[in-house]
């Protein structure tokens, strides 16, 4: 934990994504909401507490939190539909998994986050589409 900590806690700031909307698109999104969301920065705060990875990610005045465990199966919620999530910690990457619980027009995706060239990079795959966002550290 004291590793990741290391390497991924703090404030990140989105600077660039390659492939959002054709993600945003994947996910069911609607044109209003993806051009919305295309412009906004998210911030992630990214802090360790013991056993647990706290994400809180800022877009304008909402901040979403999740909060996992390395290793251990748990719930999230996303675009209001309850999913079942996995983290691990491999070769230096946060690997997230999560799938909708039941039936539902959301699929599977997979979120990767590593330090590369000192932006925290994150990847998204969803059904095919292989997003990736750029975050530099503000703190």
């Amino acid at each position: 934990m004291d590793e990741i900590k290391s390497k991924f806690g703090g404030t990140w700031k989105l600077h660039r994504s390659e492939k959002w909307d054709e993600f945003l698109k994947k996910t069911g999104a609607n044109f209003v909401l993806r051009k919305m969301m295309s412009l906004s920065k998210p911030e992630q705060t990214i802090e360790v507490k013991d056993t647990a990875i706290d994400i809180k990610t800022k877009i304008g005045v909402w901040t979403i939190e999740e909060v996992m465990k390395v290793d251990e199966e748990y719930e999230c919620e996303d675009q209001c539909v309850k999913q079942k999530a996995f983290c691990k910690y491999e070769d230096g990457k946060l690997v997230k998994t999560q799938s909708p619980i039941g039936a539902s027009a959301i699929k599977e995706q997979k979120i990767t986050r590593e330090i590369a060239d000192n932006d925290m990079l994150m990847t998204i795959e969803c059904d095919g589409v292989v997003c990736k966002r750029w975050f530099k550290r503000v703190s």
